[in-house]
């Protein structure tokens, strides 16, 4: 009885050991898409239905056999206050309009310091000039406007117009800040 209960522990545990072997060298849907959108790299690249929510909403779609789009390039939007009390915190509402190839004329932003998200705002732009417009405020000064891109992508911005414009080409990526400070 003790050699077929040894027999069957072994088999069991053989079987176990080959089904995990088969997991862990499976591809997946498409693994070379899913390992593109580790590290950050989530927030430049844009699925059917535009850009993704966070690495692991890209990483799903991608392991579900999903492609990523060409043609467009992302423009993202990040908001940064500068509060009178220091915690860089505020429940007020910022505005924007833009240029219909942003894929919105028009959105809010509030940097409350819950983490990304109404903070910032990402679009699946088409190719071309994009130009997103801030409207300040009363209370608040528009004290900075900045934007990193890729080799994809150009910016200009102008602290006087209170704007942010973008060239670019497909796969291209840009990030601008605007920096609120408030006022007394």
């Amino acid at each position: 009885m003790r050699k077929y209960l040894w027999a069957v522990a072994a088999a069991a545990l053989a079987v176990s050991l080959s089904v995990g072997v088969a997991t862990a060298t499976a591809g997946g849907g498409n693994s070379a898409n899913a390992k593109a959108c580790q590290k950050g790299g989530w927030m430049n690249l844009l699925g059917t239905n535009g850009p993704f929510s966070s690495e692991e909403a890209c990483v799903s779609y991608a392991a579900q056999g999903g492609t990523f789009v060409t043609g467009t390039g992302v423009f993202t939007i990040k908001l940064v206050v500068n509060t009178q009390d220091g915690t860089g915190s505020s429940t007020q509402a910022f505005n924007f309009t833009a240029t219909p190839g942003f894929g919105l004329t028009s959105f809010s932003l509030i940097d409350d310091n819950a983490g990304p998200g109404i903070d910032t705002r990402q679009s699946a732009a088409t190719t071309g000039s994009n130009t997103v417009v801030g409207l300040t405020p009363a209370g608040w000064i528009l004290a900075d406007i900045s934007c990193v891109t890729n080799v994809g992508a150009s910016a200009t911005t102008s602290l006087s117009g209170a704007s942010a414009t973008v060239i670019l080409a497909a796969g291209g990526n840009a990030t601008c800040t605007f920096t609120y400070s408030q006022v007394a």
